[in-house]
């Protein structure tokens, strides 16, 4: 019996299907990375406001 990667399908699989898998998921990871990256930052500059806030409420109280 003929191996999967002796046919014309498998070539293809092999030589376009699969590289072209690799190539989106490094995409996919690029912009995950990015979105983390953004969301980090939103989040740090948000944590940094709510101390503020702490901050004037506990001055109010005293």
């Amino acid at each position: 019996m003929t191996e999967f990667y002796q046919t014309r399908m498998g070539h293809t699989f092999y030589e376009h299907t699969m590289p072209t898998i690799a190539r989106e998921l490094e995409r996919l990871n690029t912009v995950l990375e990015r979105i983390a990256a953004a969301m980090e930052k939103q989040n740090a500059g948000q944590d940094a406001g709510q101390e503020n806030t702490n901050q004037e409420v506990n001055d109010a109280k005293a």
